[in-house]
């Protein structure tokens, strides 16, 4: 006879295998929203790296790349992603780079940014940022571990 305790057990386990394979199955190698696409909620990443603000995109300039689609404000911004996108998109897929430091996806607010070392890094909030400032070679090394592993499993 099985005992409730073993039961829970039993039905625990199925939970966190849940949860661990929607994850698997939600992650993108860039962070977007579901629906749309749109990666950083539509603001040019060219602009968070040449001028250190967060700047909407139009969407009259958009470009698709890495399953993606991207917005920027100026069709000068719109040819150096085109040129070279590796430069421009935010590291770590730009997902919260202190949540995946922490093994966590966790959403991002495209206001909330910081640029290190010419690399556009993201956060779910003011406080998560200054965190992550307080040591960001550390963070960034963690975060960068946890989401080669997330694109490993993502691509098996």
């Amino acid at each position: 006879m099985i005992r409730f305790s073993q039961l829970l057990r039993l039905f625990s386990g199925f939970l966190l295998l849940g949860l661990v394979a929607q994850t698997l199955l939600a992650f993108r190698p860039f962070s977007a929203d579901p629906k749309s696409l749109l990666a950083l909620g539509g603001y040019d990443s060219v602009a968070y790296v040449e001028t250190g603000q967060a700047v909407k995109g139009a969407p009259i300039f958009f470009y698709f790349w890495n399953g993606v689609y991207w917005r920027f404000a100026t069709q000068a911004n719109l040819r150096k992603f085109q040129s070279t996108p590796e430069r421009y998109a935010p590291a770590l897929g730009g997902y919260c780079a202190l949540s995946l430091a922490d093994e966590a996806i966790n959403p991002c607010d495209p206001t909330v940014f910081a640029v290190h070392e010419g690399k556009l890094y993201v956060f779910g909030n003011e406080e998560v940022k200054a965190t992550w400032m307080k040591d960001p070679e550390h963070y960034i090394k963690e975060g960068q571990q946890v989401y080669e592993r997330l694109l490993e499993a993502e691509e098996s």
